[in-house]
């Protein structure tokens, strides 16, 4: 997306399936309604693609604000070695152009970022020019279309879009696979890319007079309310308004989560404690408990899955050492939030401090 070096541009993505077509913070979004004819149609020939600013100021150890709240500390180094090479990289073709009198070298390199740009921006800008804005659900942000085999091999089966923002831990060469499992949830793939196109041209350019406007997908009857379901099963397992059984031992305020008994072995509960989400797990050695929220984008935890005592986040498949707190796989670095449990007649108490 910013056509800079892989650490860079890697956080850039994790960011936009962090915000995904949240424009303000999708730093992959061709800009809020109305989109910029410019921004949509200058990348089909290549303009707009090469950023090389970035390169270059990191190559020279320059971190803006913006980089530093997009990739983390531990990665500046990284990033900064990584630029430097991208950097000579560059400075050899061009000097190996000059030297052999030859524009050849930049014909097949940094040129054909400019003459092959049609085929990846036509495949890209399918994903979510057109559709809804600022939304959770990636079924109205995100479009699928179906493409034949060869555009399939080339894209990656990225045209299972959906589900790679759904699922984006799932490797590129199980989305069809994943496909299968979905698609009764999923607003109906477009035909072929024309048809996506005879929608999405039409869009922006209405989007000139009416910002507004915009494509709300169809979505399955039986499916339309599943996030709402959701939200209310929640609330009322996971609300605590009994407070009776509160213990108060110095410091610590032990708040009763659940029943022992009602939370399976490798499993994980929702716990809402004046309106703060918790995460409540049991392994083979007890029960454990956290922050109820994701460090990295703030998703319910609750909703993920324990896998090798590590908790895996629902939106971004990262994880967390669950006893400990530690990110243990990328995109989620910093800690998450532990406190100690204890069982007590059944229930199972977590230790809050008291304010």
């Amino acid at each position: 997306a910013h056509g800079a070096e892989p650490i860079f541009d890697r956080w850039g993505h994790a960011q936009h399936h962090t915000h995904t077509y949240f424009p303000q913070l999708d730093p992959e979004s061709i800009g809020p309604r109305p989109v910029k004819l410019s921004n949509f149609f200058l990348p089909f020939i290549g303009i707009g693609i090469i950023k090389p600013f970035p390169i270059i100021k990191h190559a020279l150890g320059i971190i803006d604000d913006y980089t530093k709240e997009l990739v983390p500390g531990t990665d500046w180094k990284k990033m900064i070695w990584s630029s430097r090479l991208w950097l000579l990289g560059y400075v050899l073709i061009i000097t190996a152009s000059l030297y052999y009198h030859s524009i050849l070298p930049l014909v097949y390199t940094l040129f054909a970022r400019f003459y092959g740009a049609f085929i990846p921006t036509m495949l890209n800008q399918t994903q979510h020019v057109g559709l809804e804005q600022d939304v959770y659900d990636h079924r109205l942000i995100t479009r699928n279309v179906k493409l034949n085999p060869v555009l399939s091999f080339i894209y990656w089966n990225m045209e299972h879009h959906i589900e790679h923002h759904m699922f984006p831990g799932v490797p590129f060469y199980a989305l069809s696979k994943l496909n299968v499992l979905l698609k009764d949830q999923l607003p109906a793939p477009y035909n072929n890319i024309w048809t996506a196109y005879k929608e999405i041209i039409p869009t922006i350019l209405r989007q000139q007079k009416d910002s507004g406007f915009h494509i709300t997908p169809i979505l399955p009857e039986d499916y339309k309310d599943d996030s709402k379901k959701g939200d209310h099963k929640e609330k009322t397992k996971s609300d605590n308004k009994d407070t009776s059984n509160v213990v108060i031992e110095g410091s610590t305020k032990w708040i009763p989560a659940l029943e022992a008994d009602n939370l399976s072995m490798n499993d994980i509960a929702p716990f809402k404690y004046e309106d703060i989400n918790y995460a409540i797990y049991r392994l083979e050695d007890g029960y454990y408990a956290s922050s109820g929220k994701c460090t990295h984008a703030g998703a319910l935890l609750a909703k993920g899955l324990v896998i090798d005592e590590r908790i895996e986040c629902p939106a971004h498949q990262g994880r967390f050492d669950i006893r400990s707190g530690k990110a243990t796989h990328s995109p989620a670095s910093d800690y998450l939030v532990t406190y100690p449990t204890r069982v007590q007649d059944g229930l199972v108490f977590i230790g809050l401090s008291k304010k």
